[in-house]
């Protein structure tokens, strides 16, 4: 009988390279701070893996972090920006329907004096008309700058994702120009 995995969100299978990169990753251990030579070896392997990373999403391989899980990486980015921007951003923008490892962090920072606007995303859909109002709400108040943003967008194809992004972005320079 065929195994169907209908849990892609989740994770997904691995393709072949990265099952064999990962395969020779586990022969070569060792401790990539460390100056001993397995350690040399591990930091070599990092940083191949870093570049390649970086260059395949077109950016610079220190700006790629490896970390452990989705959560640790979410409460990375949420708190880190909260550090890096809170005295200046005090808003965040999020939707009704995020993930535990989102919403939690996010709620943290309300107890801790941020102001959270929740936009509906009732059938699924993000409601942009919500978005619309926030938006004259954050120019109103003359804080365009000052606002930190986390929107999951979920479509069932990359064209659909991609023109759900495009709409979304295109409210957020409307609020810019205007």
């Amino acid at each position: 009988m065929a195994y169907l995995y209908f849990d892609s969100a989740a994770t997904a299978r691995p393709l072949s390279e990265a099952i064999d990169a990962a395969g020779r990753a586990y022969t070569e251990y060792g401790n990539p701070s460390s100056l001993h030579g397995a350690g040399l070896a591990a930091k070599r392997l990092v940083d191949t893996a870093r570049t390649q990373v970086a260059a395949a999403l077109h950016c610079k391989p220190e700006q790629i972090v490896f970390v452990s899980s989705g959560t640790e990486a979410n409460n990375q980015a949420i708190f880190g920006l909260a550090k890096i921007r809170g005295k200046r951003a005090k808003k965040i923008i999020t939707t009704d329907s995020e993930h535990p490892s989102v919403a939690e962090p996010i709620q943290v920072l309300e107890k801790e004096g941020f102001t959270v606007a929740r936009l509906s995303t009732k059938g699924g859909v993000l409601d942009l008309a919500q978005l619309s109002d926030v938006g004259k709400e954050i120019k109103a108040e003359g804080t365009q700058n000052q606002v930190l943003a986390r929107i999951c967008i979920k479509e069932d194809s990359k064209e659909k994702l991609m023109a759900a992004i495009a709409e979304l972005g295109s409210k957020v320079v409307a609020y810019d120009e205007s």
